[in-house]
């Protein structure tokens, strides 16, 4: 069981933080949550999240343009935040 998400839409140094604060030493699983708009403007956010090595990174108010299969392809499950059915459907 996942215990929460982290949501990060700042800086890296500032998400770097508060990856380094989630305690996976005592064996908890937790997610991260990024914002789209948030990696459009800083690329390497999501690759700052992958690294951290989360069990579940999800984004929000966003389209799902590429970023799935990256995180994906690092054994990470995905989830993301869709407006309509048709979205969903993508």
């Amino acid at each position: 069981m996942i215990r929460g998400l982290i949501e990060v839409d700042a800086c890296r140094a500032q998400a770097t933080a508060t990856f380094d604060a989630v305690p996976r030493a005592a064996g908890v699983r937790y997610g991260i949550e990024l914002l789209a708009w948030a990696i459009e403007r800083d690329p390497e956010l999501l690759a700052c999240a992958i690294t951290a090595g989360p069990d579940l990174i999800a984004v929000s108010f966003g389209a799902p343009e590429g970023w799935p299969d990256r995180v994906r392809d690092a054994g990470i499950a995905t989830v993301i935040q869709v407006y309509d059915i048709a979205m969903a459907q993508q």
